[in-house]
């Protein structure tokens, strides 16, 4: 009976993404898949360094049949090549192309899922399928981030294998590519996998280098001045920095704090050092509990810290982002699976379904519903995934906190692990 309500759950995320994510993806061009697929056009014309003049971009859009409003500005310069080899198709075509790759390395990610956790093979669908909204859109719109998560898990898989260099180099590309990776990358700076993370810091440097060689000073300076330094304070230019979509703290700080003649004219209380002093509380209620955890796991088996590093680093990272998007949590899968390797293991199984259900609230908490109930009700309805993440990093840490009282070692769970796939 189990089996085939498994299979039933199966059978109704199946259908929802071909529904919402596969149907729409094969049949129209929307954001984000234009801005890439313009940016690789324009590369191959050799007219890379004005990737960020915005009218100009839009203006090369409108002449390749591509109407709606498009720009490059919130994206790293090596974004631009990533859709270079389906660039000379026409823009319907490149977009089926990419879509037919995206279910490709979905389905990469499932089979590492497999590999990583010895689930059967349904079980491991439905955990990444429960991401819902995050991996339609992601479909959707032709974002990468089904990409860089079968990439991570990739990664992760070879380190398991003792791959450390290829492990660090593929997580160097994810990281110029879409900056979260960075945080895994540091869990296993943390873990002394020295191997893995000179391979990582080359990489990176090596395809700085490139980005230079290919785009110019000029436009790199204007990346770092304009696009990744206010990104990494909430700021995207020509997005709104008060806007409820983003689901951050800092959005939500600003929204309380700060006084925006055009997008937040009545804010509740006008002291923008408010929100100043309540960020650096947030962040330290995130980060001191974080250093415990770190250091106290430190003495622990290689194999047993690591999957504490990389789901307690990068959960509390999610918390403290300044901007996200609904497509960034299919990202999220990945540190979320390694908590449940650790709460299975060792705790009780409602932590496990405690985990399981808050993941898939994130993947399926239906916004609009809220943003609804945020009209008439006020200002913290609005922010309904802010307070899921919330909430998960703070099991994260009581499930760690649990271990590190009761001494558990995950160290023969992974190396059994580990030999059966050897």
């Amino acid at each position: 009976m189990k089996k085939y309500f498994e299979y039933l759950i199966l059978a109704f995320l199946l259908i929802y993404l071909v529904r919402s994510a596969l149907i729409p993806a094969w049949s129209e061009l929307q954001s984000d898949f234009p801005n890439y697929y313009i940016s690789s056009k324009i590369l191959l014309e050799g007219n890379g360094e004005k990737l960020y003049h915005d009218d100009w971009f839009h203006e090369k859009g409108k002449m390749m049949g591509i109407k709606r409003h498009t720009r490059f500005s919130p994206f790293p310069p090596l974004t631009a090549l990533v859709m270079v080899p389906i660039a000379f198709f026409k823009p319907l075509a490149a977009k089926r192309i990419w879509t037919i790759l995206n279910i490709f390395f979905l389905l990469l990610a499932i089979f590492l899922l497999n590999k990583i956790t010895q689930w059967k093979w349904h079980l491991s669908a439905i955990f990444i399928l429960l991401t819902g909204v995050g991996l339609s859109s992601n479909i959707r719109l032709g974002q990468v981030y089904i990409v860089i998560t079968a990439m991570v898990l990739l990664s992760y898989f070879l380190a398991q294998h003792n791959k450390d260099y290829l492990a660090g180099i593929i997580l160097a590309l994810c990281t110029v590519l879409k900056y979260f990776p960075v945080v895994f990358i540091l869990a296993y700076a943390f873990n002394k996998n020295w191997r893995l993370l000179s391979a990582a810091m080359i990489t990176i440097i090596f395809l700085f280098i490139i980005q230079f060689v290919i785009f110019g000073p000029d436009l790199m300076g204007t990346y770092f001045s304009a696009i990744l330094f206010p990104h990494l304070e909430g700021r995207i230019q020509g997005q709104g920095e008060f806007s409820h979509i983003y689901q951050t703290w800092e959005v939500f700080l600003k929204n309380i704090f700060v006084f925006n003649a055009f997008e937040n004219p009545n804010p509740i209380i006008n002291w923008p050092m408010g929100k100043t002093l309540i960020n650096f509380m947030l962040t330290a209620l995130i980060l001191v509990p974080l250093a415990y955890i770190l250091k106290k796991v430190s003495v622990y088996d290689s194999k047993a810290k690591l999957n504490i590093y990389l789901y307690t680093i990068s959960l509390g990272v999610f918390v403290l982002l300044p901007i996200t998007a609904t497509y960034h949590f299919v990202l999220i899968s990945f540190p979320v699976i390694l908590l449940l390797i650790t709460i299975k293991s060792k705790l009780k199984p409602i932590w496990f379904w405690i985990t399981v259900s808050l993941y898939a609230g994130i993947g399926f908490i239906p916004l609009g519903i809220f943003f609804e109930l945020g009209d008439r009700l006020g200002l913290i309805f609005y922010y309904p995934r802010l307070w899921i993440v919330t909430v998960l990093y703070f099991v994260c840490l009581l499930v760690t906190f649990k271990l590190i009282r009761n001494r558990f070692i995950l160290s023969s769970v992974l190396l059994k692990s580990t030999e059966s796939n050897n």
